[in-house]
Formats: C-alpha cells, sequence, structure tokens
C-alpha cells in the first residue's frame, strides 16, 4: 500500500508540470549532389554521387545517413576503380537561427576495400534557398583508426593512444529537401519549418 501512495504523490507533484504546453521537433532532409573522393595514397581525385538523409531531432542535434559513390583512378594511370560509402553520424547544429546553420558530425562507416569499420569527422554549412530548399557543403575525413585519449595515475597525466589515420577526404556540395516542423503537443500556435 506504501507504493502506491507513493505512485499518488509523485503524480500529484507532476500533474502542473505535465500541463505545461511542450512542443516536439521532428525535420527531415533528403538530397543527393557532387562528392569529390580524395584518397590520400595510391589513388588521385575523383567525382561522384551522393545521397544524404538527415533526422533532426531537434534544433542542435540529428542522425545522418550518406551514401557515396566515386571513381578514382590510380597514380600510374593503369587501372580506376568505384569506392562505395555508407556513414552513420550524429550531427550537431552549431548555430541555428541564422541564414546559413553550420554543423559538424562524428560517425563511423564503411568503404568498399577497408576491411575494418571507418570513423568520420566531418563539418559543413547548410544554406537555404527557399522555404523548403537548401544546399548542403560539407567536408568528412575518414579515418581508419582513432587516437583514444586516456588518464594515467596517480601522475595524473593525459596522453593519446592510438596513430590515427587519415584514409579519405570527401567534398560533397548537395541540394535538400526539408519535410516537418515543430509540433505543439497541445493545440494553439503551430510554427511551420
Amino acid at each position: 500500500m506504501n507504493i502506491v501512495r507513493a505512485v499518488a504523490l509523485v503524480l500529484l507533484i507532476a500533474s502542473p508540470a505535465s500541463a505545461q504546453r511542450t512542443s516536439t521537433y521532428s525535420q527531415f532532409e533528403l538530397g543527393g549532389g557532387a562528392n569529390l573522393l580524395m584518397p590520400r595514397e595510391d589513388y588521385s581525385s575523383g567525382w561522384g554521387y551522393g545521397l544524404d538523409a538527415s533526422w533532426n531531432f531537434s534544433p542542435t542535434y540529428g542522425i545522418n545517413l550518406a551514401l557515396c559513390s566515386a571513381q578514382v583512378a590510380d597514380e600510374q594511370g593503369g587501372s580506376s576503380m568505384t569506392v562505395n560509402s555508407v556513414v552513420a553520424s550524429l550531427e550537431l547544429s552549431l548555430r541555428r537561427g541564422d541564414i546559413v546553420t553550420g554543423f559538424s558530425n562524428i560517425g563511423i562507416g564503411t568503404v568498399s576495400g577497408e576491411e575494418n569499420t571507418i570513423f568520420i569527422f566531418g563539418a559543413g554549412i547548410k544554406i537555404p534557398l527557399r522555404q523548403k530548399w537548401l544546399i548542403r557543403l560539407e567536408l568528412r575525413d575518414y579515418q581508419s583508426e582513432i587516437g583514444i585519449p586516456f588518464a594515467m595515475f596517480p601522475q595524473s597525466r593525459v596522453a593519446i593512444r592510438g596513430t590515427g589515420a587519415s584514409r579519405y577526404l570527401e567534398f560533397g556540395i548537395g541540394l535538400s529537401y526539408t519535410l516537418g516542423q515543430e509540433k505543439p503537443s497541445s493545440p494553439g500556435r503551430r510554427r511551420a519549418l
């Protein structure tokens, strides 16, 4: 019986907070464009295409899924190969509300020809064209290894273990269409994004 009283007390205390107006944020960006893939070794840069899908679950945070395919040539001019990549990353918008929105992302991906998972670090900008359209410019760095910070005790020294090895740089320019809006949970104002 004490549990029932405790639950009833918590519900009674929390009821004013639940009556406050809240909103959810859900916005999707779908797009594609051209990508320049710049391998660090053995191959010269090559152009390809990319597809992007982003789910912004808050004005600051989102999840991005990117697909890229590019043709690169051997530096000696003998052969070429197609490099395909699939990347999933967490996207952090830096200045929401300005005309241009900067963002950074960190994620993991798979690249054809690589044995292990690749770590992705990127940055870019989104430039609105019209109400629902935007241009997305982005630079991604594909790392085969990542340095991991750790602390040694009792001297309290901080060091980085691991070398970090950049495998590819990718520059993308694309056009995206925005879907979704901020949705109030109670009737009243609605603001389109």
